[in-house]
């Protein structure tokens, strides 16, 4: 079931602290094709041009069941059947990658804004009455992420946000957050297991 409460309570009310005038709207990643021959293997981007040599009888064509997000410092993957959205303007980007029960995000914005000012965005949006926050940690790619958890309890849905930050040295602030939508009783989705156990795997940082 997608998701009652979209995640553009995020963009709108985050976005509402930056300039409107984009400069330019991020192209989506591409689909990846494993390509199998009699003698090979072979990963393909959409697009790409396939030659082989020598020329072989049988070839075998698979799409991929994952996408590779890569912002030039943190690169993971990501369920190629999530939607993809991306948001640029001076100073600030954000990406987003939405399931069915879990949305994604990613964002470097190039000043010293803080993580818990977006935290604090989200309840302010949502209603503190609505909101019960703990701090959390997450280890990711073999790095060890600290964060807060928002639990949210609004018209009848039971949320989870997730927020990381990264920190990688320099003077980018940088964070990750997970959305998920819970059952009647409160627990997460397979999808939220699933899309965490990829982005675990694949997840890499470019240290300053």
């Amino acid at each position: 079931m997608k998701n009652i409460i979209p995640f553009l309570f995020l963009f709108f009310y985050v976005q509402s602290s930056f300039s409107q005038d984009k400069t330019n709207i991020l192209l989506e990643p591409k689909n990846i094709f494993k390509v199998t021959t009699e003698t090979n293997v072979f990963n393909y981007y959409e697009g790409d041009e396939l030659i082989l040599n020598p020329p072989s009888s049988k070839v075998k064509i698979e799409l991929l069941n994952y996408k590779k997000f890569d912002s030039g410092t943190v690169s993971f993957h990501y369920p190629s059947n999530f939607a993809f959205e991306s948001d640029k303007d001076f100073g600030y980007t954000n990406w987003s990658f939405d399931g069915n029960n879990v949305v994604v995000l990613y964002f470097e914005i190039d000043n010293d804004t803080k993580m818990q000012e977006y935290i604090d965005m989200m309840i302010d949006q949502f209603g503190k009455k609505n909101c019960k926050t703990e701090k959390k940690q997450m280890q990711l790619g073999g790095k060890m992420l600290s964060g807060t958890r928002i639990n949210i309890s609004l018209i009848g849905q039971l949320l989870s946000l997730e927020f990381f930050e990264i920190p990688l040295g320099d003077y980018k602030t940088r964070f990750i957050a997970f959305q998920d939508s819970k059952d009647e009783e409160g627990n997460n989705s397979k999808e939220l297991a699933d899309t965490l156990k990829m982005v675990d795997s694949t997840i890499t940082f470019a240290e300053n």
